[in-house]
């Protein structure tokens, strides 16, 4: 391969590195809780939609480009109006959009950190110049300090996890609407994968403040991750930007009417966010009695520090036992960490009892 072909900047990237084991390959009865896909499949009337999707015998068409029904059902469960929502294939593929739109080689991003690390590698193959604002342990994080840092570095973006992944920090509504006022001159971003789970949104604002856009999946809470979609929630004239890029008829038939079926049907969400809820409460029980460090927060995940426990065995034995979990040990500052996918009670008992089970066997 001749590298002079492509951009320097991708040739030295470091890639988003994602779980090994490839499940879909593998015959084995994995319990998978390594990506915080939901623990269950999505609701019947997501099934339905498949069903009538394809009794429509319109697959050799592209799908809709503009299905308002879908931006309207979105705009109501977020309480906003229509023209302040985009939806787009997964978040992953929003965020690439504005990455695309805003930065040019050099620029500057800042990226509270450690956190979801595949924003950091789509603006490193941009040539966006990264600066890493550090949550040290225990994760948390001092308002004033992070506006003073963002000031001082002035960047074009700034991409804040609200809850924090993999850290679980829990921002404030208060903390972050203050950080958007006083951080004029970039746009913020402010990745919401996980709000059904926190409840914390800055989707109230967007109506007066043209600096920040919310980003959202379908992928947890919703249990859509293989249909990927899902959308952004902004000023209208950010919404208006990203559409003149934004490919019309990159999000399939299918996942247009399974979001739209899935608003349809919050009380089966909900039903859901009680169980990881209830998840925390057993699994953070486990962890306190044998007093392995953990944070937890507002996501359906808990990070556990492994340092005592034996870091590549417990991934090991968890494997051998078919529990997938992340293993985040190539992030420097989380190198004796895992993070488990929290889901139904049921398997979070089986969490526990494997864990149990090699803590007995140590």
């Amino acid at each position: 391969m001749n590298k002079k072909l492509f951009r320097n900047c991708v040739n030295t990237l470091t890639p988003y590195k994602i779980t090994a084991t490839d499940v879909w390959s593998n015959n084995n009865d994995f319990l998978k809780l390594d990506w915080n896909e939901s623990t269950i499949p999505p609701s019947n009337n997501v099934l339905d939609a498949i069903y009538d999707v394809i009794k429509t015998n319109r697959l050799h068409w592209y799908p809709p480009y503009l299905n308002t029904p879908l931006l309207e059902s979105i705009a109501n469960y977020c309480k906003v109006e229509a023209d302040n929502i985009q939806y787009f294939a997964g978040s992953d593929s929003l965020h690439e959009y504005i990455i695309q739109a805003c930065i040019e080689p050099n620029d500057s991003v800042v990226i509270v950190t450690p956190t979801y690390d595949n924003f950091r590698a789509v603006v490193s193959s941009f040539g966006g110049k990264i600066y890493k604002y550090e949550l040290d342990e225990p994760f948390n994080y001092d308002i004033e300090d992070l506006i003073s840092y963002i000031k001082s570095v002035n960047p074009k973006l700034v991409y804040i996890c609200n809850p924090n992944n993999p850290t679980g920090t829990i921002y404030s509504y208060n903390d972050l609407e203050y950080l958007i006022k006083e951080i004029s001159n970039s746009l913020i971003i402010i990745d919401e994968a996980y709000y059904e789970f926190s409840g914390i949104t800055l989707a109230s604002l967007v109506g007066s403040c043209n600096n920040f856009i919310v980003t959202r999946t379908f992928s947890k809470a919703f249990g859509l991750a293989s249909f990927r979609i899902g959308y952004g929630i902004a000023h209208h004239s950010i919404i208006n930007t990203l559409n003149k890029i934004r490919n019309p008829k990159s999000v399939s038939l299918f996942a247009q009417f399974a979001a739209h079926k899935a608003l349809e049907d919050i009380s089966y969400v909900k039903n859901y966010v009680k169980n990881v809820e209830k998840s925390k409460i057993i699994i953070r029980s486990f962890f306190d009695n044998y007093r392995i460090k953990y944070f937890v927060g507002g996501g359906n995940y808990i990070l556990v520090n492994s340092n005592g426990l034996g870091h590549e065995k417990l991934l090991l034995f968890l494997n051998e036992n078919n529990i997938l979990v992340r293993d985040l040990g190539h992030i420097q500052s989380l190198q004796n960490y895992i993070r488990i996918t929290l889901g139904l009670e049921e398997n979070t008992l089986k969490v526990v009892s494997v864990f149990e089970k090699f803590i007995n066997n140590k």
